[in-house]
């Protein structure tokens, strides 16, 4: 199986370390990054651990097959409504918190 495109909120060590295996390993296409620091995403894409990046996370996930969270927890709620209405229908989202109650409550909640 080959993903498409890969969106990856918050491209630091989490996001960017699941990012470069997965191209090293040649099991996903695209990879769109979104942060907030520009300087952080320019060096990620020198780096090529992603393709492109924009600071949206609505467009960061349309036409991603996977979207990744790397994002802290106290952000996922925001996270998730910045999502909401850009999400393919078929794509598979999952993150890299530590606790998955609380995600699981943002995410019912936004959607």
């Amino acid at each position: 199986m080959k993903i498409e495109r890969l969106a990856i909120i918050g491209v630091g060590l989490i996001g960017g370390s699941l990012a470069r295996a997965l191209k090293e390993r040649g099991v996903v296409g695209e990879v769109v990054g979104c942060g907030r620091g520009v300087e952080n995403l320019k060096k990620a894409v020198e780096l090529g651990v992603i393709d492109r990046y924009t600071h949206d996370v609505g467009e960061a996930v349309e036409g991603a097959d996977v979207i990744f969270l790397a994002v802290p927890l106290s952000a996922m709620r925001d996270t998730f409504a910045a999502m909401k209405g850009h999400i393919a229908e078929n794509a598979v989202i999952t993150d890299g918190g530590s606790a998955k109650g609380s995600v699981i409550e943002d995410c019912q909640s936004v959607f």
